[in-house]
């Protein structure tokens, strides 16, 4: 993303009544660590004279492929913002008409996948019990009918229908394999009964906020009604979880079996590789081999 758009965005500044009393210059914006789907910058609020400390604030551009991806706008604004009063994410400030991009407080602390790759050891019995409890916070919250739900069925055949748009050249025995492929695993990761509640769909890693005793969950677009062990098998996949840390997490959740995670964990698996292949992540034979991998796992 090149400073053309930011600059573009930076002249809506006067729409920002409670953010700045002046035009910010593109020198207090610099670029964030992006998302999958969105980009992030900075932007650094220049202090005032009369209160003498400026503020920092996170312009999220969105993505333009919002039906290929199947993202509600609407319905991710309204279920961050009530989330929001729970002190389980910031509340967005300013949200452009057009829903080019949106802003909210910037957290200045670290995100779970930084302290990760310098301290492992952070993943204790305390810590998964504090994202336990901040799961099932969100999982309780009272659910609005006007908040999507996911039929896992409909989502994984969206997917495969922008898969087929993509795969014009691809060789017949690829097409072929990907058909198979997709045949067994939607035989056997079919959907049971569950208690539907509203989910984040993606509580990764690179989505929490560690702030210190606090916990922060961002990133709310793929949120809907679902099944809650999906976000309990995202969270323990992304993290790479022992069996035993995976035992005492499912434990300090309670209510969710093993035979109801391992299920979840495979059905975010197949979700997630087709939507890396749908984003452009993975090649048809690379998206090939981890389905079969994921066949037989």
């Amino acid at each position: 993303m090149g400073t053309t758009q930011i600059e573009s965005i930076l002249k809506d500044w006067a729409l920002w009544p409670s953010l700045c009393s002046k035009a910010p210059t593109l020198e207090r914006v610099s670029p964030l660590v992006d998302g999958l789907t969105n980009s992030n910058w900075l932007l650094d609020i220049e202090a005032d004279k009369e209160s003498g400390s400026g503020q920092q604030y996170v312009i999220r551009i969105n993505a333009t492929n919002n039906l290929a991806l199947k993202l509600n706008r609407q319905a991710e604004w309204d279920m961050h913002q009530s989330i929001s009063h729970y002190k389980i994410c910031p509340a967005y400030l300013y949200r452009d008409p057009q829903d080019i991009y949106w802003i909210r407080p910037f957290l200045k602390t670290h995100t779970l996948d930084s302290v990760l790759k310098n301290t492992p050891s952070i993943i204790t019995q305390e810590f998964l019990q504090k994202i336990a409890n901040q799961l099932r916070i969100i999982h309780s919250v009272p659910i609005s009918n006007s908040w999507p739900s996911i039929n896992y069925a409909d989502l994984i055949e969206h997917y495969w229908q922008q898969i087929k748009k993509k795969q014009q050249g691809t060789s017949e025995k690829l097409v072929q394999g990907l058909q198979s492929a997709r045949a067994q695993l939607d035989l056997t990761l079919q959907c049971q009964e569950y208690s539907p509640c509203l989910c984040h769909m993606d509580p990764n890693p690179s989505n929490w906020i560690l702030d210190n005793e606090k916990l922060h969950l961002i990133d709310w677009e793929y949120a809907a009604v679902g099944n809650k062990a999906w976000d309990l098998a995202v969270f323990a996949d992304t993290c790479n979880l022992t069996p035993n840390q995976i035992e005492f997490f499912l434990k300090s959740y309670q209510g969710i079996g093993t035979e109801q995670f391992n299920l979840a964990s495979k059905q975010m698996q197949y979700l997630s590789l087709l939507w890396f292949y749908v984003q452009d992540h993975l090649s048809d034979a690379a998206l090939l081999n981890k389905l079969i991998k994921l066949q037989g796992s």
